[in-house]
């Protein structure tokens, strides 16, 4: 006895198949340059906050040992 193949759920296997493969690639395509877009904007605002820091603390210090010592 042959097993029958059934083209109808065939189609509709293949086809889902190929749809949610098709869906998976889609959205990692967006998440990928997504999650990069996010790794830069958080190490530029790292940079900015660092820099904003190291720049104002100083300052902020400078001008307290000042207000000191007058």
């Amino acid at each position: 006895m042959r097993p029958e193949i059934d083209g109808g759920k065939l189609v509709r296997f293949v086809t889902s198949n190929i749809v949610s493969y098709g869906v998976g690639k889609g959205i990692e395509s967006i998440l990928v340059p997504t999650q990069v877009l996010l790794a830069l904007a958080a190490a530029a605002v790292g940079s900015i906050l660092t820099n904003v820091v190291l720049y104002s603390v100083p300052q902020f210090l400078a001008v307290a040992i000042n207000d000191c010592v007058n």
